[in-house]
């Protein structure tokens, strides 16, 4: 239970965590940039194909002020890909 807690505070730091998105940021750039490149074919379109994901604006009117909560993800597999290379990484790290 012990060795658990550990493992969960090393993987869970701020630097692993900046590490992990921007390994997807990095995946989505390289993937825009890909896609501009790349021919057409059934390959490109299963590595560069963003998935969307998340929920759309909550609307929150209270008079004095207007609210507006959203939260939206888009992520291909090749960003997929270099999220789990940086968490092997790190990992060993």
């Amino acid at each position: 239970m012990i060795y658990n807690l550990k493992m969960a505070k090393k993987i869970l730091t701020i630097r692993n965590i900046v590490a992990v998105v921007l390994a997807g940021a990095l995946g989505d750039i390289i993937g825009r940039i890909l896609l501009t490149f790349l021919p057409k074919s059934p390959a490109r379109d299963v590595l560069l194909f963003p998935v969307k994901f998340g929920f759309s604006n909550i609307r929150l009117d209270l008079i004095i002020i207007d609210l507006s909560f959203g939260l939206k993800f888009q992520i291909n597999l090749l960003a997929f890909i270099l999220i789990f290379i940086m968490i092997f990484v790190l990992q060993k790290v």
